[in-house]
């Protein structure tokens, strides 16, 4: 016995999709592939402002940032941002003004990084050789290409 799916019951059950011809099991688009956590860090930081830079999403990825977690070991930091950078253009996802020494700040939020984007944090009023560290997690995905 043969079971005739209608476009309802290949589109909900069966994850087909119809190319004008035939049906044919979808490609996922969107979904995981592996989780993303990363630490990046700088134990000599230069006078002033600066940046600790994550890595970039490699081509055929994308990667859903879900939170962070920044620290500090300075006492002249005025203020750091957690950021991501798109196409060369930062954007920050929010501030912490007098951060205290060495106090773990976490960070929620949900940033969509596409290739050649990253996560960073962004520094000011360091002395020279003061510590930083910026630890990022969420998921990646694979795009199809």
């Amino acid at each position: 016995m043969t079971k005739t799916l209608t476009p309802e019951g290949a589109i909900k059950q069966a994850g087909l999709g119809w190319d004008g011809s035939a049906w044919h099991k979808l490609v996922m688009l969107w979904g995981y592939s592996d989780r993303y956590a990363e630490s990046a860090s700088n134990l000599s930081m230069p006078a002033g402002i600066s940046n600790v830079n994550c890595t970039a999403v490699p081509a055929g990825e994308v990667w859903k940032v879900s939170g962070a977690t920044i620290v500090v070991i300075s006492a002249t930091c005025s203020e750091f941002r957690p950021a991501f950078d798109a196409g060369g253009v930062t954007i920050p996802i929010s501030n912490v003004l007098a951060p205290v020494s060495g106090q773990l700040y976490p960070f929620v939020f949900d940033a969509t990084l596409k290739a050649g984007d990253f996560m960073l944090g962004r520094f000011y009023g360091m002395t020279l050789n003061d510590d930083a560290y910026v630890i990022v997690f969420g998921y990646k995905m694979k795009v199809a290409e």
